[in-house]
């Protein structure tokens, strides 16, 4: 007959713990481990085989240490939520810093609007990998290298590709004419 044991809630938080311990010091000793973190061997030692938990401030060195968050070290979220939620502060942060430079651009005056598209067309071509451009269809190097050539041709001929192709505003809203009535106010 065996015996079933009830495993506590502070059983179920060591084991996780000691798994995502395990596994954020992988190629790591045991004795390195705990000189970074601030802790004996002989703790890591018990931390690793679930006879011990570690205080609040010590898991927030690990934390530190790992470059893992507190949460996916005490089992509360998976790696794949953690780089989710990552991304999503990264994106956030990235959409922010746009809005401030789209703001900021809307007081340049017309030339030198000009002058910081042609630069953005330069570095955005120049950053396109060939996986980014199948990502992003009808955004190939290709394509950014024409519109920074077009970019780079004096005002009039710009004109004239436009008028020749239809063309009367780009995706932005913002057109040549536009451009240049801006300038003349």
């Amino acid at each position: 007959m065996s015996k079933n044991k009830n495993y506590s809630f502070d059983d179920i938080e060591k084991v996780l713990f000691r798994e995502n311990l395990q596994k954020s010091m992988i190629g790591e000793t045991n004795s390195s481990f705990a000189r970074k973190c601030g802790v004996s061997e002989t703790m890591i030692r018990k931390y690793l085989n679930g006879d011990a938990f570690p205080r609040a401030t010590t898991i927030s060195k690990i934390s530190e240490v790992t470059g893992k968050s507190i949460a996916w070290l005490l089992g509360e979220q998976s790696c794949d939520e953690v780089r989710i939620s990552n991304k999503n502060v990264e994106e956030e942060q990235c959409d922010k810093e746009l809005n401030l430079l789209i703001n900021l651009f809307k007081y340049l005056s017309g030339d030198r609007k000009i002058k910081v598209l042609q630069q953005v067309m330069h570095e955005v071509s120049s950053q396109l990998t060939k996986h980014e451009a199948e990502q992003a269809p009808g955004v190939s190097p290709r394509v950014m290298n024409i519109a920074l050539q077009i970019s780079n041709l004096p005002r009039d001929k710009q004109k004239n590709i436009l008028q020749e192709y239809g063309i009367h505003e780009h995706e932005s809203g913002m057109t040549l004419s536009t451009l240049e009535n801006k300038e003349a106010s």
